[in-house]
Parts: structure tokens; sequence; C-alpha cells
């Protein structure tokens, strides 16, 4: 499938990785992207000019012309906010699922919803090379190589860290699923690799196992140096750091919340199952599926109609010979 990049701005754009669009002329994604880059530019103003209160001793007029900026720049945030809400009820994923989800904020949600063209995405596989959730030929998180231009925007791949990182502050199911994954990466941490498999592109930063109480970290030298020194075929323990850990686990929980986007669209507009096929058939539980996290009661999930779809999608897994599980 092809897909087509383009830059941002505060213009209207002719085409979005966005959906139902007609000859670009979708207003209301196109007036949602703009309240949300407006919004980040303002909230980064903001937050410049409180760090320079915070840290540095100024005049008094200057003191109270920055205060009163601040207040402005919090004032505009609040609007933004306020015009933002009404337009995100334009969108299903909204109305029925993402707005039930505790630490996803409507900014946050219309900073997905803006970008995703659903004329363009038949899988989930379409949404990872879109945020930057791409493997290597090898199977591996895609890095790219110096100098080397991304194939995505770095800005929407860093998109997915500041959602995991919204959830794990204030989230429930998604920050149990985050939680859950950190603690597989914990449990496997350590891993063995050959010496000629040895890669700086990879394993630079890694721990090199030396025994229970010794280790050395890693550099592009050290590795150049043991690929010269060491029989290629001898096995080498290394132990992947605490941020290795975690940004593995984000990418896996990125893959999932992804995944349910294409699984929510799907399945409530054209009653059509669609899972993620490197989540079903390659991480190790093809025999379950994760389900769109709604934060509410039992109570609520059963009594209220507006999810009924989840039903009929728990259903529908179940019928499909996997195990449908609630987070």
């Amino acid at each position: 499938m092809e897909i087509i990049f383009f830059g941002y701005s505060y213009v209207v754009h002719l085409k979005h990785l966005g959906g139902g669009f007609v000859g670009g002329k979708d207003l209301v994604k196109d007036s949602l992207e703009v309240l949300v880059r407006t919004y980040v530019g303002i909230q980064k103003s903001r937050i410049a000019t409180e760090n320079r209160l915070r840290t540095m001793k100024l005049l008094d007029d200057v003191q109270r012309l920055l205060e009163e900026r601040v207040k402005e720049d919090r004032a505009w945030e609040l609007k933004v906010r306020r015009l933002v809400l009404p337009l995100l009820e334009k969108f299903d994923e909204w109305v029925y699922w993402q707005k039930y989800i505790k630490g996803y904020g409507p900014i946050l949600a219309a900073k997905y919803l803006f970008q995703i063209n659903w004329d363009k995405v038949r899988y989930p596989s379409s949404l990872y090379m879109y945020f930057g959730l791409i493997c290597d030929e090898k199977g591996r998180a895609y890095k790219p190589k110096r100098g080397e231009k991304a194939p995505y925007d770095r800005k929407r791949k860093s998109l997915i860290f500041v959602t995991a990182t919204s959830f794990l502050k204030q989230g429930q199911g998604y920050r149990r699923l985050i939680d859950k994954f950190r603690r597989d990466e914990e449990l496997k941490k350590r891993f063995t690799v050959k010496v000629k498999e040895l890669d700086p592109e990879v394993h630079v930063g890694h721990l090199l196992i030396l025994d229970d109480d010794k280790h050395k970290v890693l550099t592009s030298e050290e590795i150049n140096r043991m690929k010269k020194r060491y029989n290629p075929n001898e096995e080498l323990t290394l132990e992947r750091t605490k941020k290795h850990q975690f940004y593995r686990a984000v990418r896996r929980f990125g893959k999932v919340f992804l995944a349910h986007f294409t699984m929510f669209h799907y399945w409530f507009n054209y009653n059509k199952l669609v899972l993620a096929y490197p989540l079903v058939y390659c991480d190790g539980h093809g025999n379950y599926v994760y389900m769109p996290v709604l934060d509410v009661t039992k109570e609520e999930l059963n009594e209220n109609e507006r999810f009924s779809w989840w039903h009929s999608l728990y259903d529908a897994i179940k019928e499909d010979g996997r195990k449908p599980v609630v987070l």
C-alpha cells in the first residue's frame, strides 16, 4: 500500500492520512488541525515563559509583563480546548470509544484523528508505517542509519511516546497494558548474541554481562574491538537497560493502540473484523486479542447502548476462535 506523507502547516491540505475527504475540503479536520497546532504553539510559549520566570531574576516590570503573558496563554489554551471538543463530536472514534479512555484528553485525541485517512488504511500495518513503528528486514525496530532520512515523520513517532506517558500518569486500562509490557521486558532483559551478530546500530548502550557482579556498557568502539578479537561464533550475554526496556514496552503498546483504531473503524462502520497480523501471529499470543479500552464501570458498559459495538466485537473475536482480553 502506498502511503503519501505531507509536511505540517497551517494551510488547508489537499490530502491527508485522514478520512472521508472530498477534494481536500474537509473543514472539520482542517480546522481541528489548525486548532491543535495553535494549541501546541501557545503551550510551548507558555512553558518557556514560566521557565524564565522560575530560573531568572528580572526587573519588577518585566516580571509582571511575563506573568501577564502566562495568564493570557493559559486563557488561550482553554479557548482552544473548548473549540476542539465540539469538533471531536464529529468523529465516531471519539463519541463511542475514546472519550471514555482515562488519560486520553481531547488535544491528544485530536492529534490522531485529524491525521488518519481511512481511505488509505486497510490494515493496522498502514498506521504502523505512518507513526514510525515499522521493522527492518530482520524484524527489529527500524532505525535510520546515520545520514539516512527516516521514511516517517519523527514527530508522529514521538506521539506514541507522549500517549504512553499520559496513560502512565493518569490512565487505567491502557496503563495496565503498558505495565504488563514493562514487566514482560524486565523478565527477558537478558539475551545471548554471537559476536558476529553484534551490530553498533542495535547494541550500543546495552550492557555486556561479564559475571553476576560486573558488566560493561557497549560502545561502537568496544563492539568493533570485540569483533576483531573474539571468535565470531562465541556467544555473549547482553542485558537491555531500563531505558531500552521502557521503549520496547512503549513500542508494543503503540502497536496495540493503533491496532485498536483499525479494529474500531472497520467493526463499527462495516462489521468487519480486522486484527493486527504482527500482534496476533508474530508476538506470541495468537490465541488472544486485547479489546479496545473503555474505562467505565461494568454497569455502564453493559447498560449503555453506546457501547453495543464493543460487545458485538467481543463476540466476533470469540467466534473467530480467539480469546478477547479486557484490559
